[in-house]
């Protein structure tokens, strides 16, 4: 029994022996075959890449990474060597087809090997067209299958990878004219979503527009992102197309308008979920995105009453300056856009402003002791406090403190509507009535000018606009806060209101683009 044991004892000894020595010689003959694979490798690399390229990646190839994984690796190196101007105008005149056919080889291999990679075939497809559009070759419309078929296989294998989709649209942008119907259907909503990237909107949204057969076309494959459409006035603007800058409006507006709700509720959720500060940076950047007028004070409203306290990101407080610059100027005509408690936040969020305009903003919130510290600490007697001591002669004037108002009137030069008008009513004086303004009337700011009057009695205003640079422009005209229109610049434009009822009204031109413009006259039609 025992000479059995030793027996079989030897037979497992001998097998276990074989095992191992068959074990070593298959993992010499994997590490020999990896290594000629290897070497392969770097002179297929060495054949058709920049030395540069070559001495970057061999090491790599030489670490024995996996097989597949280092195909895509130097596929996708090759391909970014042709995406690069830089690159590409150093290797002169290098020879990009055979660069481009190394790389379709490897991503094909690695593809064979890993079927259900996307980068493969992405990158397979891409090194066609590249090779293709690099060369004018008619075969990137004629044989559109070959670069067709494996970036849409990239993108069903990952339908939510970027790059699959944009190398697809950039593809179908270049041979557009040639695109059946259905595809082309395709290529629009392909292209709706990869414009939705900024990165990529600046890329594609030229070839975008040079193909696209008119306004509507262009303009409905652009997401609804404030963005894509503040890129698109920028570039209408430098190209000096006024009247697509002026359509593109609407659909910017529409844009903003669902921006300000998605950031709304995510500012909600931060500030739910305890993140103070990350919530109080979501709702700053609602004053960001909209420009100062009536048509965003809801829901700029509503952020001034649910941010959390603390100050306002630095970034904002320009923003910020411009929203409590236009909400003062409505307030000096008793018209504020925000309650008392709203627009004293945006005081505070504000940042250091001049004290003649915190003493007003202080008095249209309703607290005057405030405004009356501020009075404290500077000498009030100067130009620039005439609004807001006819905004507190007002005040005192509703008490039935009549002398004290006019006291406070005195005290510094009249300016606004506001103040002629409670000096005519302190003295008892009748207004008479006014069917014009000239242009020096006008207040003027960097791009934005003002003018309040008082109407005695109702009619249409219509702004004449002043001397337009040869270049043209874009100006928006505001009463009382609320967009009267948007127009495209010309010598001679004449911008009239809606009946306007008798009252205290400020007129707003904003130059929107161009160099600034001011009115010439402005006029009053009686009805």
């Amino acid at each position: 029994m025992k000479a059995l044991e030793r027996h079989l004892t030897r037979r497992w000894r001998l097998v276990l022996a074989s095992l191992c020595l068959i074990l070593g010689l298959l993992a010499l003959t994997a590490h020999l075959h990896q290594q000629r694979d290897s070497q392969r490798l770097v002179s297929r690399l060495a054949a058709q890449a920049p030395p540069e390229l070559v001495a970057e990646l061999a090491p790599r190839i030489h670490r024995g990474l996996e097989g597949p994984r280092t195909r895509l690796d130097l596929a996708r190196a090759l391909v970014a060597l042709e995406l690069d101007p830089n690159q590409r105008q150093q290797l002169g005149d290098a020879d990009s087809t055979a660069t481009l056919g190394l790389a379709e080889q490897l991503a094909r291999e690695a593809f064979a090997h890993r079927p259900a990679a996307w980068q493969g075939p992405m990158l397979a497809g891409a090194a066609v067209y590249l090779s293709r559009s690099l060369a004018r070759d008619p075969n990137l419309i004629r044989e559109a299958p070959d670069w067709d078929r494996p970036l849409s296989r990239a993108l069903e294998l990952a339908p939510g990878k970027e790059e699959p989709a944009r190398f697809l649209v950039t593809a179908y942008l270049e041979v557009w004219p040639f695109l059946a119907p259905a595809k082309r259907d395709t290529a629009r909503q392909l292209l709706r979503r990869t414009l939705s990237n900024p990165a990529t909107f600046l890329e594609l949204i030229g070839p975008w527009l040079s193909v696209a057969e008119n306004r509507s076309e262009a303009f409905a494959a652009i997401p609804a992102r404030a963005f894509a459409w503040d890129r698109l006035l920028e570039r209408f603007a430098s190209q000096g197309d006024w009247e697509t800058y002026l359509e593109a409006q609407e659909p910017l507006d529409q844009a903003l308008e669902e921006g300000l709700g998605l950031r709304l509720e995510e500012a909600r959720q931060r500030h739910r979920g305890g993140d103070r500060r990350g919530a109080r940076g979501k709702y700053f950047e609602q004053f960001q995105h909209a420009r100062p007028r009536q048509r965003w004070v809801p829901a700029l409203d509503t952020v001034l009453d649910e941010v959390p306290p603390g100050p306002a990101p630095g970034g904002v407080l320009r923003d910020l300056g411009a929203w409590l610059d236009w909400s003062l100027a409505l307030c000096a005509i008793e018209r504020c856009p925000f309650e008392d408690r709203e627009l004293a936040r945006l005081t505070g969020f504000a940042g250091e402003i001049a004290p003649p305009a915190k003493a007003l903003a202080r008095a249209a919130a309703g607290q005057f002791d405030g405004a009356r510290f501020i009075e404290q600490r500077f000498a009030t007697g100067g130009i620039g406090w005439g609004r807001y001591l006819a905004l507190k002669a007002r005040h005192l004037q509703r008490q039935g403190q009549i002398t004290e108002a006019q006291q406070e009137l005195a005290r510094a030069p009249i300016e606004g509507a506001l103040g002629r008008r409670l000096h005519r009513e302190i003295l008892g004086a009748r207004a008479q009535p006014r069917s014009s303004w000239a242009a020096d009337e006008w207040g003027w700011g960097s791009n934005i000018a003002r003018l309040e009057l008082e109407l005695i009695e109702a009619g249409r205003l219509a702004v004449t606009l002043g001397d337009v640079p040869p270049a043209g422009g874009v100006v928006a005209l505001q009463l009382d806060g609320r967009e009267v229109g948007m127009f495209v610049a010309r010598e001679g434009l004449v911008m009239r209101t809606e009946v306007v009822e008798p009252g205290l009204h400020l007129l707003q031109l904003s130059t929107l683009a161009g160099r600034p413009m001011r009115p010439a006259e402005t006029r009053l039609l009686v009805r």
